[in-house]
């Protein structure tokens, strides 16, 4: 696997995470959850009207932020890859519509 950037600034993140490229992008939540922690630290997603990224942060606390014109406007915090699999249902179709 070829590193092609990082992923830098997550909350509860010292340093970075390495970033391969396509292999991180998810487009379902099954598929995120799935690869996060499996596979990877940080995945993201995004679609023409916002971008989601999910991590491990360094307490081993599961985050997603989602993010529109570069502001966060959903932020979450937990303890279970359930939590962030219900918070994903709500945030990712948000990402393919302008409301």
């Amino acid at each position: 696997m070829t590193r092609m950037g990082e992923f830098q600034g997550l909350e509860g993140v010292e340093g970075a995470i390495d970033y391969f490229g396509k292999d991180q992008f998810f487009k379902s939540v099954s598929a995120g959850i799935r690869l996060l922690k499996t596979k990877y630290k940080a995945m993201m997603s995004s679609g023409d009207h916002g971008s989601i990224t999910i991590w491990i942060d360094d307490a081993g606390k599961y985050r997603g932020a989602f993010s529109r014109w570069q502001v966060t406007s959903g932020h979450v915090v937990c303890s279970t890859k359930k939590e962030l699999s219900e918070w994903l249902k709500e945030w990712i179709p948000r990402q393919h519509t302008d409301s």
